[in-house]
């Protein structure tokens, strides 16, 4: 920059530098706000929305992978005299579920208490707390649920088309504009 004016630009890519003349490079831009010489990217009222998303599907993946696989508990023996477990037994116990396959079962007599613990379908629901946050991020990027593959009817695929179609030709005319201004 010479003065404030910019002389020529440098793209790099890896090791290889490109340098083009300042007068064969145009700017476009989009929501470019008051004394400011970049414009605004779309995504940009979206990206915390985007990153809590992300952050509540890490956790609903941690909630299925906790509780897909609920955990067992193995009560042997009752509280009366002469009926509580031995260390043998629960050694015993042990030594059979470790060895028994993932879809095996356990007999046991009246002194034993098997139960599966997180698998009572008690878990919260996240699902619309998903949608919730899903839905904000499709907002902000101007896109329809049905755009984003998520269904819909015949009037949404429309509508979605419709959609696109308008957002092409805001940057078409501005392209244009841009093009006859510098070049025709």
């Amino acid at each position: 920059m010479l003065n404030g004016t910019v002389q020529q630009y440098q793209q790099e890519s890896g090791s290889d530098t490109t340098t083009f003349k300042s007068t064969d490079v145009i700017h476009f831009y989009k929501n470019k706000g008051g004394g400011s010489i970049f414009g605004t990217p779309d995504v940009i009222a979206a990206l915390e929305d985007i990153k809590l998303l992300r952050k509540i599907e890490g956790n609903v993946l941690d909630l299925i992978y906790r509780f897909a696989i609920p955990i067992y508990q193995m009560k042997i023996g009752i509280p009366e005299t002469g009926m509580m477990a031995t260390d043998k037994e629960i050694d015993d116990a042990k030594t059979e579920i470790e060895k028994m396959q993932n879809d095996g079962i356990i007999i046991t007599n009246e002194r034993t208490d098997f139960k599966s613990i997180g698998a009572e379908g008690e878990a919260i629901d996240v699902s619309s707390y998903l949608s919730y946050f899903e839905k904000r991020v499709f907002s902000a990027l101007n896109v329809s649920e049905a755009m984003m593959g998520r269904g819909g009817a015949k009037q949404d695929a429309d509508s979605m088309e419709e959609q696109v179609h308008n957002t092409g030709k805001v940057y078409s005319k501005n392209y244009f504009y841009f093009y006859r201004k510098f070049y025709v």
